[in-house]
């Protein structure tokens, strides 16, 4: 603490009045953020990881070709999510947390541009070359 401060706050005791408020004190809200290959989900948690409220984007990998995703969608459900989440249930959020999908691959240029739809996991398409591959090496 600042000298000031010190100062300020020295011998302060703090009134009967002042008691409830200091009591009740919201507990820290998580956000959490999950993008998935099925969707994006957003939930608030509080400090006992009870979720206190959520929303869910819904998504069909039926929808794209050899299951890509289009990585400047995937931005915009999160946005939506979170809007949708906020419009339920304002909350003063203290912590986030993000997760995503894995094994999942998007060319940039060096500019930071896509140069490629999001290949998910269930890309299929290199199954013979991996099939190949493993024949000649010993894994």
């Amino acid at each position: 603490m600042s000298s000031l401060l010190d100062e300020v706050v020295d011998g302060f005791e703090p009134g009967s009045e002042m008691i409830p408020v200091v009591t009740q004190l919201e507990p820290p809200v998580l956000l959490s953020i999950d993008v998935g290959t099925s969707g994006v989900r957003a939930a608030y948690f509080d400090d006992q990881g009870n979720e206190l409220q959520g929303v869910k984007i819904s998504r069909s990998l039926a929808q794209t070709a050899f299951d890509e995703l289009n990585p400047s969608d995937l931005v915009a459900e999160v946005i939506e999510a979170i809007d949708q989440l906020l419009d339920k249930s304002p909350a003063q959020v203290k912590i986030i947390a993000i997760s995503t999908f894995w094994h999942s691959l998007v060319g940039i240029d060096s500019k930071g541009e896509l140069t490629t739809p999001l290949l998910t996991w269930a890309d299929t398409r290199a199954t013979e070359q991996a099939k190949s591959l493993r024949s000649q090496f010993n894994e």
